[in-house]
């Protein structure tokens, strides 16, 4: 019986050999269901909608698509096709160009159209739950939901094979780094199977060569939950998530972060914070990088949203550089109602890795600030924190205004 008990692990074997031969592959997987899906985006896609409103009130919404854009001006109940001063004296401001960055003559870098997709122009075809909470699949999803059910089985055997040697042997892998390798190699099949392999760009070299088998932390934005797998598609050497414990539960999510001993973190209770603290500083003291997402949760609209605090003081207690990461587009091809990407990536998502930021000499506040910056320069519009919004629309129409 000890015998048969291991016949199936030569298929194991060759799964995973087969696994990293098509992650190496420059196109991998496109099936005619996932790109006949893009044919069917909906123009909506290039559209842009910013809702602008004054002091007092009054209210401009700013409507921008490839050709055109317009704004119309709504005071109260009414609609005009123009935009009123306080002195009643009337402007007409059309532009020609598709990007708000246009507005700023230039200043700003140049950034796609958007690729959101509200909920109410999604093809639902399931639903999960109710109110806010409620995720739904469209057709799209349903591959994505086929393709989690052929690859998530034989990935949870593997974690469970390596997870019994690591436990024999606890001296052969001490960090896990192999146990942690499978779960990169799923990422990258899956990102690959559901066509949403993203565009990687930056200082890759440093992460993968120049400091392989040094600390960092590494920090990037938290628009949706395909933000887990993109990660894994940049950062070979071994490190370790920061991740919120609700996530133990999630089918080989869960077995893998809890296998492969990262740092799972309860937000409601203080003692898991500074548990999660410790933690952190002693990978990053034993040469083991961390990753977090300084937001703390998914951004409920894709914007950058401000840092929770002590994230960047790990890094400053010991003494290792901040590596910023962004991650564009995540939150269009997973929105956070869905339950599975509702399009594909492909040309869409990307990941930029920036520069090392060095700690020593900076506060957490400093840090925390620059590291903002930096992240927010290489996101797309409908990504950046509404306060660069704010100042690109204030500088074309000087008129006092706050942004929604």
């Amino acid at each position: 019986m000890s015998a048969n008990r291991f016949n199936w692990v030569p298929l194991i074997c060759q799964w995973l050999l087969s696994c990293l031969l098509m992650c190496n592959k420059s196109h991998g997987f496109q099936s005619y269901y996932v790109t006949n899906s893009k044919a069917r985006s909906p123009t909506r896609l290039h559209e842009k909608k910013l809702d602008i409103k004054y002091k007092d009130g009054n209210k401009i919404t700013v409507h921008m698509d490839e050709a055109t854009s317009s704004t119309k001006h709504q005071h109260h109940h009414h609609d005009h096709h123009n935009i009123h001063h306080h002195d009643h004296t009337s402007i007409s401001i059309t532009h020609s160009h598709s990007s708000l960055s246009n507005i700023n003559h230039n200043n700003k870098p140049e950034s796609s159209s958007s690729y959101f997709i509200p909920k109410d122009q999604t093809n639902t075809i399931l639903k999960f739950g109710s109110g806010e909470k409620q995720k739904i699949v469209n057709e799209f999803g349903l591959w994505c939901l086929a393709m989690c059910a052929i690859t998530l089985p034989p990935w949870s055997v593997v974690m469970t094979l390596v997870d019994t040697v690591c436990n024999l042997q606890p001296n052969l892998d001490p960090n896990r780094s192999f146990y942690d390798y499978t779960g990169k190699i799923w990422s990258r099949l899956y990102l690959r199977l559901v066509n949403s392999y993203p565009a990687i760009s930056g200082d890759v070299e440093w992460i993968q060569n120049e400091n392989k088998g040094k600390a960092c932390l590494y920090v990037a934005n938290h628009a949706s939950w395909i933000d887990i797998p993109i990660v894994c598609t940049v950062l070979d050497p071994v490190f370790k998530f920061i991740a919120k414990s609700e996530l133990n539960g999630v089918p080989c999510i869960g077995q893998q972060l809890v296998g492969g001993n990262h740092i799972m973190i309860d937000r409601d209770d203080r003692r898991s914070q500074l548990r999660a603290f410790k933690e952190g500083v002693n990978y990053l003291k034993n040469g083991v990088p961390v990753m977090a997402f300084p937001e703390g949760q998914r951004s409920k609209d894709g914007r950058l949203s401000d840092f929770k605090g002590g994230i960047f003081s790990m890094a400053v207690k010991a003494k290792v550089p901040i590596v910023p990461i962004s991650i564009s587009n995540a939150h269009a091809v997973m929105p956070k109602y869905s339950l599975m990407p509702i399009q594909g990536g492909d040309n869409k998502l990307s990941v930029h890795v920036h520069p090392a930021i060095d700690t020593e000499g900076f506060t957490d506040k400093e840090l925390s600030d620059r590291v903002f910056e930096v992240i927010a320069s290489k996101l797309p519009e409908d990504q950046r924190p509404l306060s660069q919004v704010e100042d690109i629309v204030k500088k074309e129409t000087k008129i006092p205004i706050t942004v929604k």
